[in-house]
């Protein structure tokens, strides 16, 4: 709930929520057709980040998703670089290392966590075909899409590379604490 709240303090990152919110109640259905320049900027960013065009496919107002992912993609270093500023604070990494239980396999810890995290950022960022949550029906509710659609498009790809990086240097300055 830190995080989250920390997060939505930044007026970039709620307001980009609210510009997508917006985009996905209001957009019409077909704004792609309509608009070539529109079209152009999602089809751009789809062949950068696969995930804009297996979650457009997968939904039933296509071009409405197509263009929020589109523009929430582009928001993503605003959310990385907001989490990232967290989770690396030396205050958090402070508070880490007082907490942590002696230092068994603290680097087996660190190297399994890396391993785990980076796929799961690689597989949402850009081989994700397109997956939702029952509670959260993104590609069936403009709605859903409104309020949730950050959850899928940024924050999950976001809050997992700026905790690998926050691990990585976790253990760093575990390291340099140990030898002072």
């Amino acid at each position: 709930m830190k995080l989250f709240l920390y997060l939505y303090k930044n007026p970039f990152v709620w307001g980009s929520h609210l510009l997508g919110a917006l985009i996905a109640l209001y957009a019409p259905t077909n704004i792609l057709t309509e608009h070539f320049s529109l079209k152009s900027f999602s089809t751009l960013i789809d062949k950068i980040f696969p995930i804009v065009g297996n979650y457009s496919s997968r939904s039933k107002f296509s071009e409405v998703t197509a263009l929020y992912f589109a523009f929430m993609m582009c928001t993503w270093p605003i959310w990385f670089w907001r989490q990232n500023k967290l989770l690396t604070s030396k205050d958090t990494l402070q508070e880490l290392i007082t907490k942590t239980p002696g230092e068994n396999h603290l680097l087996l810890r660190s190297f399994i966590a890396v391993l785990i995290f980076l796929p799961l950022v690689i597989f949402m960022l850009f081989i994700n075909p397109g997956y939702q949550f029952s509670l959260m029906p993104i590609n069936e509710s403009r709605i859903a899409l409104a309020v949730f659609g950050p959850f899928f498009a940024v924050w999950i790809s976001s809050n997992v590379l700026a905790s690998l990086i926050g691990v990585i240097l976790f253990f760093i300055t575990y390291c340099r604490n140990k030898k002072a």
